[in-house]
């Protein structure tokens, strides 16, 4: 930026040097201290080089002109780009917020509070099955791994869940589907942020909730950390 201001600078002490100068010129050429045969050169470099000092500011001018309509075009995108984003995610919060209030059509007795922050989190014990989230662009998964793994859904909260699974998942983002399938009427894309073994053999998991999904996903749906990282290399453009 300081660069820019410098370059700038100096071309408008340039202008205004040959701009003083072609005055000086047109100034002698008028006046009588100098050889008559002369007064015509004078006078034209003096016209020639206010004439150049006029088109150099005005294309100076320009060029600055273009150069704010292009930094305005770029924060323009910039800003439509982040409001985007923050109506995608008060779209997928509010989803979320219906989907867990959906389940929950009988408030429970308890609610115990959230491990970060004072986020309320609900007691619940809901028959789930958890699928494995591959990629559209991987191989067609096997019949072993589109069966999912048994659990219960043991809390719930707006962005949160507690699951205690029969088996271990080795997987960091799943699809959580209640049982039975004929009754669902969506899923929720989660991602596994811990995972603690229980002393009968069970595994308690536990994580955050990404978005709510028509039902029977499954295992089709792309990451969705592929995504972010689309939106914040654009962001970063």
């Amino acid at each position: 930026m300081m660069a820019k201001e410098n370059a700038h600078s100096g071309h408008g002490s340039l202008v205004a040097l040959i701009a003083w100068l072609s005055t000086c010129l047109l100034a002698g050429g008028l006046g009588t201290m100098i050889d008559p045969s002369t007064h015509v050169l004078w006078l034209r470099a003096g016209c020639f080089g206010l004439v150049a000092a006029v088109g150099l500011d005005a294309a100076a001018r320009m060029r600055a002109r273009r150069q704010r309509m292009k930094h305005f075009r770029v924060l323009q995108r910039r800003c439509d780009r982040s409001l985007e984003m923050i109506t995608t995610e008060r779209d997928i919060v509010d989803s979320l917020r219906t989907a867990i209030a959906h389940l929950l059509t009988v408030r429970p007795q308890t609610a115990r509070e959230g491990l970060t922050g004072c986020e309320q989190r609900w007691t619940c014990n809901l028959p789930v099955e958890v699928f494995a989230v591959r990629r559209e662009r991987s191989v067609e998964c096997s019949e072993d791994e589109a069966v999912g793994v048994i659990g219960r859904l043991d809390n719930l909260s707006n962005s949160g869940f507690g699951l205690i699974l029969a088996e271990k998942l080795s997987a960091r983002l799943v699809i959580i589907t209640l049982l039975p399938h004929e009754e669902q009427e969506f899923d929720l894309l989660a991602e596994i942020l811990w995972c603690d073994p229980c002393p009968d053999g069970r595994m308690r998991v536990g994580g955050r909730l990404l978005r709510v999904l028509p039902p029977g996903t499954h295992t089709s749906v792309d990451s969705p950390a592929t995504e972010n990282e689309e939106l914040a290399a654009e962001a970063a453009c």
